[in-house]
């Protein structure tokens, strides 16, 4: 018989992954939108795109302006 780990309640394994799955949330990155003036989001902020250099996409809430920043 293999020896078994200690369980979790459900709900405490659900806060535990969501917490992991929230850095990956659109974030609030400081840059002024160049269309409105708001704050752009990073939308994607768990992609990189690939390029030289590397870029993640943007865009503003507000006007719905979208490009990429530089990482």
């Amino acid at each position: 018989m293999t020896e078994k780990h200690p369980l979790i309640e459900l709900d405490e394994y659900n806060k535990i992954a969501s917490d992991h799955y929230g850095r990956y949330a659109p974030k609030y990155n400081g840059i002024k939108c160049p269309k409105c003036g708001d704050e752009l989001i990073d939308s994607e902020p768990n992609m990189m795109l690939m390029s030289y250099p590397p870029r993640t996409r943007v865009e503003c809430l507000g006007c719905k302006f979208k490009s990429t920043r530089v990482v």
